[in-house]
């Protein structure tokens, strides 16, 4: 049996009472008349009643409980506790195995898909560090973009800190592997990684009086190189100007920013709000990949009255 709850009616009631000052610091009147004590002390006697029945809960019907689970033959070994079994029990029948919904799909390759022999087989080359899933999507044919009944595409980016990162062939095998014993009969999975959309930007950075050009040049480039990283840009968000405008305003040193500009080797990616771009379209698979030969910065340094440009 287990031991009855020490929290009783006044327990309960000074434990709520407690917390008020945390939650409503203008309720100041605590005292039994005040309407609000009233609720409280209500709750608190619901509560009380709900722990006193759980309480009658025998270890009978606790092994029965457990029985139910783990199969009528279901027997407490020796020195086993019943209150461990229980709670093995119950996680246990939490865990994913089946591959359901998108959730499952990205929960099994996050925590199971590292346990299993063929990833430990491949050693880092199993890492995976971001995952997208695209249900009723097939990425392996040439019409991905089109919906595909029956299909679900899991995305995956491998760790790392450069450009186009692609995950090794022998990931998207294993992986595909372990995936299609879990998946539903009549589902098809494809494990693939991201396509990527070049990206070109051009601006004029305005320093501050106190900064160094060369230092802020530099530092504009690491902080667009990490702002589209591919562990860092969303799947599928345009690149919006405004938001890469709001991303350089942010850096230290940088005054304010004009003709900011992007682009893309597609044209039809382009959004315009007139003659101006102010985005470039991406496919839910895809990510960015910002090219260092197409990022074109100008900084300028206040001289006097004027503003000239930095020649590296």
């Amino acid at each position: 049996m287990t031991e009855r709850s020490v929290l009783d009616f006044d327990t309960l009631v000074a434990v709520a009472r407690a917390q008020i000052p945390g939650y409503c610091p203008e309720w100041t009147d605590h005292n039994p008349s005040d309407p609000g004590i009233t609720l409280v002390e209500l709750a608190a006697s619901f509560v009380e009643m709900l722990l006193y029945q759980a309480e009658q809960v025998t270890d009978g019907t606790r092994l029965a409980f457990l029985r139910l689970i783990e199969g009528p033959a279901r027997e407490l070994l020796d020195g086993e506790d019943l209150d461990h079994a229980l709670d093995d029990a119950v996680r246990r029948l939490r865990e994913v195995y089946r591959a359901v919904t998108p959730d499952d799909f990205a929960l099994l390759v996050r925590e199971q898909w590292p346990t299993t022999g063929a990833a430990q087989a491949l050693g880092a080359d199993a890492r995976v560090a971001r995952i997208h899933v695209l249900p009723e999507r097939d990425l392996g044919r040439d019409d991905k973009a089109g919906p595909a009944p029956g299909h679900v595409s899991v995305v995956v980016v491998p760790p790392g800190g450069g450009r186009r990162l692609a995950p090794p062939l022998a990931l998207l095998a294993g992986l595909h592997a372990f995936l299609d014993q879990r998946r539903l009969l009549t589902v098809r999975t494809h494990v693939v990684g991201p396509s990527y959309v070049r990206l070109g930007l051009t601006a004029k950075i305005y320093a501050d009086d106190d900064v160094d050009e060369p230092v802020l040049d530099a530092r504009v480039r690491a902080a667009l190189a990490e702002f589209f990283a591919p562990l860092a840009w969303p799947f599928g968000r345009p690149a919006f100007t405004s938001d890469v405008l709001a991303r350089l305003d942010a850096i230290p040193g940088v005054d304010f920013v004009e003709d900011l500009a992007l682009a893309c080797d597609d044209p039809t990616r382009l959004v315009h709000d007139g003659p101006d771009v102010i985005a470039v379209r991406l496919a839910a698979d895809e990510l960015l990949d910002l090219d260092p030969a197409l990022v074109h910065l100008t900084v300028y340094a206040r001289a006097g009255g004027t503003w000239i440009p930095y020649s590296p």
